[in-house]
């Protein structure tokens, strides 16, 4: 009889003790990343909008180049004008995380080291699909969006 006493004690201790587990492995999940700024964003979603359109009309065409994965390279962002003219006086930032890990972002700093070519010291340490926030800033002018690149193995 006393068995059967401690079968309830035993199924409610399993399952706190699988609940305790299960928030341990969601607290410490690195694919999962919070955006610190949603609220705020939301609240100059027109200011957004009006960025867009200045961008767009500033006419900038931006192309990043990583580099492979797993190596000391450079990262390379190239901008031209609309005609295909290198933009030159620019500096720049870039905020990067690989898509499965989006908690753990990257952050450096771009130079110039040409007209139309920035540059920045980086290292991927996972090849796959990476995002790229990029912010670019001239004489007057501030560039920034989010670009999708691949990073080769």
């Amino acid at each position: 009889g006393r068995f059967w006493m401690f079968v309830p004690v035993l199924l409610l201790g399993s399952t706190v003790a699988f609940a305790v587990w299960r928030v341990v492995i969601i607290v410490n999940d690195p694919s999962f990343a919070e955006d610190e700024q949603a609220y705020e964003k939301g609240l100059v979603w027109n200011e957004e909008l009006t960025r867009r359109t200045t961008q767009a009309e500033l006419g900038w065409n931006v192309r990043l180049i990583p580099p492979a994965a797993g190596v000391q390279g450079e990262l390379q962002v190239r901008v031209a004008e609309r005609d295909g003219s290198p933009v030159s006086g620019l500096h720049g930032s870039v905020q990067s995380f690989h898509n499965a890990y989006p908690s753990a972002v990257t952050r450096c700093e771009l130079t110039e080291r040409e007209p139309g070519l920035l540059v920045s010291a980086f290292t991927a340490d996972r090849s796959g699909q990476w995002q790229w926030q990029v912010t670019l800033e001239g004489v007057g002018d501030t560039w920034h969006n989010t670009i999708r690149a691949e990073v080769a193995p």
